[in-house]
């Protein structure tokens, strides 16, 4: 058994993903791409993205979304759009020809 198509060992991959586990528990976001050039990085090689997909996948780090609400959102805005919006939106009027 074992991994054999690994460029790391399991205790290499988890130092490699211990240096980011601080800022993702902070909420700041870690992607593919920052895990991709640090695995890069430890082993003096180029590796494919999908290599650290395969890490994350591995070492169970979930895809967590970010909210669907844009950070330069005002809600206050948006709920005032929604009141002056979508009141008359869906609503049946009188024709006004007759």
């Amino acid at each position: 058994g074992g991994d054999r198509r690994s460029l790391l060992t399991w205790e290499e991959e988890e130092e490699v993903l211990d240096s980011f586990t601080a800022d993702a528990r902070e909420g700041k976001v870690v992607t593919a791409n920052d895990v991709h050039a640090a695995l890069q990085g430890r082993t003096g090689r180029k590796v494919s993205l999908q290599t650290a997909y395969n890490v994350l996948y591995r070492h169970h780090w979930r895809k967590v979304a970010p909210d669907k609400a844009h950070p330069k959102n005002d809600p206050a805005k948006i709920e005032e759009f929604k009141k002056k919006r979508f009141r008359t939106r869906y609503t049946w009027l009188p024709s006004a020809r007759g």
